[in-house]
């Protein structure tokens, strides 16, 4: 064990090989003293796994074995939770009634602010999304001993880590690696913008390769057969169902849809609402936009008398009917997973199959990719074009059909 006229004791990192072996875990050992349990905590850090080769791993294993060695020799500790932070130097564009934020500001005080900032101008469900990454970036903060990491010391390798530990300890899948990198590329973007940092630590990592989504519309005798299941147990789903198969509109702009929003001939979807007086993102950009309403909607809605309710009523209401209040995210979702599960149908349909399976409709309807493109507000064709692609959907029927004899 090592002080060199330390306060605190700790134990240098050693290297595990497992004897050189691929097949096995390795990983980087080392002891900091945590002043919540008095004592030394031994620490892991197996990021080198992601390396295929000993000769990588070995090298690799020396990185951090110098990072973390040069970072205990410096004094590294994990501090007591309720520690006062150390109080920033300069202030750099601080927000109102933010903490002040600097280079020599903790990594994870610098991602609090950043969330803070970030979430205070965003829908509940990406602020929640927001506060999962920092909670998680704050568990291998923890696990790797770097509470006291300056943010002006966090680097692209360090950043690696964490990439790492999302793939070899939580498994995460490549989607959701890069969802995380994502959202971790504009925590600290924002604060380059707040010139805090001169560069992302985030900006020269790749995303890793993802398998295309896979699109699954209904059967016509699936959608039947849904349809009358529907027709005699939750018609409310099934209106939903109905308004998501002719508008293609997501179901979390759904169910903030309300009475004054359905036009003559065309469905309002405004970019933000006022919910109990906070305002709420409904479209996904934030923009306030409009779809047709195809005759066979328009002769639903009149059925129903929906344009008849108060204006500011809720089509997906609570009992069943428009109302003051709308339902939860997942209330439909839910609902028609157990619908499915009843019908025994289980070819990996879900609540937006009913977008996928009104796409294909229409496609096949009218062969128009400019007005399929317009009724599911894509930005471009080529976003169109990818679309109808993993419906299966956008074959060269002129090269099947025409192709001459050989």
């Amino acid at each position: 064990m090592e002080q060199q006229d330390r306060k605190f004791p700790y134990r240098l990192c050693v290297v595990k090989t497992s004897n050189n072996d691929l097949s096995k875990r390795w990983y980087v050992e080392f002891y900091v003293w945590d002043e919540n349990k008095g004592k030394l905590v031994r620490k892991q850090d197996f990021s080198l796994n992601s390396y295929k080769t000993v000769a990588d791993r070995l090298r690799r294993g020396q990185e951090i074995k110098r990072e973390i060695d040069a970072a205990l020799k410096a004094g590294k500790i994990i501090k007591k939770v309720d520690a006062a932070p150390a109080p920033a130097p300069v202030a750099v564009s601080p927000a109102p009634g933010a903490p002040e934020i600097t280079v020599d500001s903790t990594l994870k005080e610098a991602i609090s602010f950043a969330v803070k900032i970030k979430t205070g101008s965003l829908s509940d469900r990406s602020g929640s999304t927001y506060r999962s990454i920092k909670n998680i970036l704050f568990s291998w903060i923890e696990e790797a001993a770097l509470e006291d990491l300056r943010l002006g010391d966090v680097t692209p390798g360090i950043m690696s880590r964490f990439f790492d530990y999302l793939k070899l300890e939580r498994k995460v899948d490549n989607i959701t690696h890069n969802n995380y990198l994502l959202y971790s590329r504009a925590i600290f973007n924002l604060l380059v913008r707040r010139e805090i940092i001169e560069k992302s630590p985030c900006s020269s990592i790749k995303n890793l390769p993802e398998q295309e989504k896979s699109h699954v519309p209904f059967l016509d005798e699936q959608r039947l057969q849904v349809k009358e299941y529907l027709e005699l147990h939750d018609p409310q789903l099934l209106l939903f169902c109905t308004f998501m198969y002719y508008t293609f509109v997501r179901r979390s702009e759904l169910r903030f849809l309300q009475v004054k929003n359905i036009q003559k001939k065309k469905i309002h979807i405004p970019g933000y609402i006022y919910v109990n007086g906070k305002k709420t993102r409904v479209s996904k950009n934030g923009k306030a936009e409009t779809v047709v309403i195809p005759d066979g909607l328009e002769n639903v809605i009149n059925e129903l008398n929906l344009r008849n309710y108060p204006a500011d009523y809720f089509i997906f209401g609570q009992k069943g009917q428009p109302g003051p209040k709308h339902l939860g995210l997942s209330y439909f979702s839910n609902k028609h997973i157990l619908c499915l599960r009843e019908l025994g149908l289980n070819d990996g349909q879900t609540l937006y199959s009913w977008k996928h399976t009104g796409v294909v409709k229409l496609y096949m309807a009218i062969k128009d990719i400019r007005k399929i493109q317009q009724q599911c507000r894509h930005s471009s064709i080529a976003m169109t074009e990818k679309y109808l692609r993993g419906l299966g959907l956008f074959d060269n029927e002129e090269v099947q059909a025409l192709f001459p004899a050989f």
